[in-house]
């Protein structure tokens, strides 16, 4: 056999070669992709769990205490009257839902959480816009700086389309 068949057959080894290689490759690629797909579904999966905790948590609290219900439907109750440390009480407790409907923005920004989920969470900020006490404490209260620039701007948005004064 001469240097030249010798040489023929190599290329040809190194061809069959350099195709099983890219077979691997691409199979690689799709196995890696379809991994990265299941990743990305637990996560949202995941987040959707986290969200709905957060609501969850929320009322369980409110639940369990009857002074804190008490409050909570008074300070929602169009024209509710609450005295003073009631009216504090209530403050945190609209903090602490502010706060949760941040939680839940990052997240819908960040495309983790499903708009549907997210659609929930805007229509109770949206009730809290026109929430007399959430004014109150926005204007000029404490509220802005427990959330994050994105929804405080969101907010700000929201309330200037609604004609307040932000």
């Amino acid at each position: 056999m001469s240097w030249e068949a010798l040489g023929a057959i190599a290329e040809g080894i190194g061809a069959v070669a350099v195709v099983a290689s890219l077979v691997y490759l691409a199979r690689q690629i799709r196995q890696n992709s379809s991994l990265v797909e299941q990743t990305a579904a637990a996560t949202r999966a995941q987040a959707a769990v986290t969200s709905a905790g957060h609501g969850a948590d929320s009322f369980r609290g409110l639940a369990g205490d009857a002074e804190l219900t008490r409050i909570w439907f008074a300070g929602i109750a169009p024209g509710g009257a609450l005295q003073e440390e009631e009216a504090r009480r209530f403050d945190l407790l609209l903090m602490a839902q502010l706060i949760e409907v941040d939680a839940n923005y990052s997240l819908a920004r960040s495309g983790l959480l499903d708009p549907e989920i997210w659609a929930i969470w805007d229509r109770i900020l949206d009730r809290w816009l026109d929430h007399p006490r959430f004014r109150k404490l926005w204007n000029g209260g404490p509220l802005p700086a427990y959330v994050t620039a994105s929804l405080a701007d969101r907010i700000r948005e929201k309330l200037a389309a609604r004609g307040a004064t932000p």
